[in-house]
């Protein structure tokens, strides 16, 4: 048997074993852990970093840093940028002091001095106790507020004497809102016969509403200065309807749903003396010339009043009477100087800064020696060298419209406050859920930096207030407490809705209809370790899922010369992830399952039954009712993004029955408004918020975890302010379409609502 040369044998395998495929060896890398790293609340999303990334993902604990796995750099180093952008998210959602920044910004005179009194001195405490629980009320007696300083002691007879509250009613905008029944009907009227109308789909069709409020909650506003509502117009155009029953049946029958707009009728124009009337004849070859006798006919039966709405007063026309004269010179009047400035206002800068100059040279004059009855209403020879003639150029150009921002006079306020803000602002990129920036109406008071310490009218100054609520690093911040609650009755936020720049510029700040109504039914519920989430249900029944709701950052501006301070606060909902754990998965949608809403005209009631292995359980049952009005500028041909938002919160009183523990029933009494105040189970939020900045935070909740969103930044929030942190306003996209809705309009539109609120406002005695 021949043999095999070994030599021979030598080269094959070298042969194979060099065309064998070469393995690379794997990347690796570390990401260093910050202080408050915490190895059980990482692990979860550690473990789907590495479930995504295709990673291997490990806590050192020996090193305090986690390593990383991967087949190439590429992949450790995006793992590793994943991690960083999750420890941003992360943070947020603990509570840390440089998150919570105060500032306070006092008029120019009078106002060194400052000082703090006990908070049941405050105008607004019988308020503020009316909503708070006896606990809450106990720990809000002891704290102090910053009011102005005072010269004089109060006396008591002079003693200021909190306002009397408003009825317990609800909103306007939100007393005639219908709800749909949904949910599992047949799980909780298994009793009930088919016949009764046991089914579902015939169930969730009855709409049912909610009864009106008193009349005297409509009379808010003043008369004169906003149009009529429609529900206040019904019983005018059911009388109109009554006394026109014989008018003709094709004129068109007035919507009570419509308010008549005064612009559709204008105010009857009086003739002006010395002004010329001609009278046009339309005439065409088809018709025949009308002779006198059939004119007269036509004049009078055209004077004839015709059967109109009693909503506006009918007027007849004035007839106009026809004068043959010769060629008459027309007195120019007074308003000259008028048309020519309305005129000038149109032309470019250059030309307009010329007519300007002009004109200050031209007014003496015409104070001195008014213009003479025969001259015409155009310029004398002196003016002609000095108006302006457009030219063949000037024509053909249109005035551009400048973009360059405008810097306000408390732009280094606004920028106080970003500065604030913008860490936290930068670290929500990374955040994925919901976010909402919104400036809060709330009132700002201060704990004792003691047990033993109360506040009685003790007087400090601002540089005692910086060095408790400004400190420098290394240095504790004073406690104090944000009350977010503003009342407890709807008249207050109508009230709110219905303010007006002013007596003499009576124009509303808000519009009047609401840009949209939501309502929203949330479960706040809790798992065993202590950690809570929110189940949230729409109108129609529809789920989403996310963590509890938290302050992710704010800045608390104090306003010691107003009743209510500003709170703008970053709040977040993270999205569940529900991969962590699927039994809760599982015993989430299968509690989503058992919820029936069964509205009712006296009660408002929701069943649901908790998870038999109780993998959570159901806190509280909340109904959020969200109104919001759209912000009217004072300059009316200007357009505003910013939005007054208005919350109404009802807790539900729920309870058990001993042989169902986990059937859950929640109910609200409708008319019983009062009662649910004193039992702090009805309360409103008010807040303003940008929609042009809520569209893009909203962007947040298709992020995943360890990922940054790219569609917006900090800085460009501040929207036509943004060169105020030195970056050109035409170079952000995101800037231009913020405009002049951006965070330091909101915070300017709080300080117009703080300067005409009435809530808790003193009388004196």
């Amino acid at each position: 048997m021949a043999t095999a040369n070994p030599k021979t044998l030598e080269k094959v395998t070298d042969w194979f074993l060099d065309d064998l495929p070469s393995t690379e060896p794997p990347a690796t890398g570390s990401w260093d852990c910050p202080p408050n790293y915490h190895q059980d609340r990482y692990a979860p999303f550690l473990k789907h970093i590495a479930d995504v990334t295709g990673t291997k993902v490990t806590y050192d604990a020996l090193g305090h840093k986690v390593d990383v796995l991967g087949k190439d750099a590429t992949v450790v180093e995006q793992t590793i940028e994943r991690l960083t952008y999750l420890h941003s998210a992360l943070s947020l959602l603990t509570p840390m002091p440089t998150s919570h920044q105060h500032h306070m910004f006092l008029p120019a005179h009078g106002y060194d001095k400052l000082q703090i009194t006990p908070f049941r001195h405050h105008s607004a405490a019988t308020t503020v106790k009316t909503l708070a629980s006896p606990d809450e009320w106990k720990s809000l007696a002891s704290m102090g507020v910053l009011v102005p300083f005072r010269q004089v002691i109060r006396q008591e007879k002079s003693k200021v004497t909190t306002a009397t509250s408003r009825p317990a009613v609800p909103s306007r905008f939100l007393s005639n809102h219908t709800f749909r029944m949904f949910g599992n009907y047949d799980m909780y009227n298994k009793t009930v016969s088919s016949s009764e109308g046991s089914s579902l789909s015939s169930a969730a069709d009855k709409p049912v509403s909610n009864p009106d409020p008193p009349e005297h909650v409509l009379t808010l506003r003043p008369k004169e200065y906003y149009s009529i509502l429609a529900s206040e117009n019904t019983d005018r155009v059911t009388q109109w309807v009554d006394q026109n029953k014989k008018s003709d049946s094709t004129t068109p029958p007035v919507d009570p749903q419509q308010s008549v707009p005064p612009e559709e009728y204008p105010p009857e124009q009086k003739p002006v003396r010395g002004v010329l009337k001609r009278r046009v004849r339309e005439t065409s070859k088809s018709s025949p010339v009308k002779s006198a006798k059939a004119k007269a006919t036509q004049e009078q039966a055209s004077a004839d009043p015709q059967p109109i709405s009693s909503l506006i007063p009918w007027k007849p026309k004035p007839v106009p009477t026809f004068h043959h004269t010769m060629a008459q010179k027309v007195s120019p009047g007074t308003n000259s100087p008028l048309k020519q400035t309305t005129l000038d206002k149109y032309w470019t800068s250059a030309v307009g800064a010329f007519e300007k100059e002009k004109s200050k040279r031209s007014k003496p004059e015409s104070r001195e020696s008014p213009p003479s009855s025969t001259s015409r209403p155009t310029t004398t020879t002196e003016n002609v060298a000095e108006s302006f003639i457009p030219t063949q150029k000037y024509a053909n150009e249109t005035p551009k419209l400048t973009t360059k921002p405008i810097l306000h006079a408390d732009s280094h306020d606004v920028l106080e406050i970003f500065n604030a803000l913008q860490p936290t602002l930068e670290a929500a990129r990374s955040f994925p859920g919901s976010l909402q920036l919104e400036a809060h109406i709330e009132l700002i008071t201060m704990a004792p930096y003691s047990p033993d310490q109360c506040f009685d009218d003790r007087v400090v100054t601002v540089e005692d207030w910086k060095e408790n609520f400004q400190p420098k690093k290394g240095t504790s911040l004073a406690p104090y407490w944000a009350w977010n609650k503003v009342t407890g009755s709807g008249a207050d936020v109508d009230a709110m809705i219905d303010i007006i720049w002013s007596k003499k510029s009576p124009q509303r700040i808000f519009h009047e209809t609401p840009v949209d109504r939501d309502v929203v039914f949330e479960y706040h519920c809790r798992i065993g370790d202590g950690s809570g989430f929110v189940i949230s249900l729409d109108e129609a029944g529809c789920p989403s899922f996310h963590q509890t709701p938290s302050v992710l950052g704010c800045s608390t501006i104090h306003f010691p010369h107003r009743m209510w301070d500003m709170n703008i606060t970053l709040k977040g909902e993270m999205n569940l992830h529900c991969y962590k754990d699927p039994e809760l998965k599982k015993a989430i949608d299968d509690f989503v399952m058992t919820i029936y809403f069964e509205p009712g005209n006296d009660d408002i009631i929701i069943f649901c039954s908790e998870p038999r292995n109780k993998v959570f359980i159901v806190d509280k049952i909340l109904m959020k009712s969200t109104v919001r009005h759209l912000h009217i500028p004072l300059n009316e041909e200007a357009s505003s993004k910013l939005i007054f938002k208005t919350v109404e919160i009802r807790q539900f009183m729920t309870g058990r029955k001993p042989n169902h523990p986990r059937l859950i029933r929640g109910r609200i009494p409708v008319d019983k408004r009062q009662e649910c105040i004193s039992a702090r189970l009805l309360w409103y939020e008010v807040s303003v918020v940008s929609d042009a900045i809520q569209k893009l935070l909203n962007t947040n909740q298709e992020l995943e975890l360890g990922q940054q969103t790219e569609k917006w930044s900090a800085v460009e929030l501040l929207g036509d302010e943004i060169r105020l942190k030195d970056v050109p306003f035409e170079s952000s996209q995101v800037a231009q379409s913020i405009d002049d809705s951006g965070f330091g309009s909101m915070y300017r539109l709080g300080k117009v609502i703080l300067d005409r609120m009435r809530i808790g406002e003193p009388q004196l005695s």
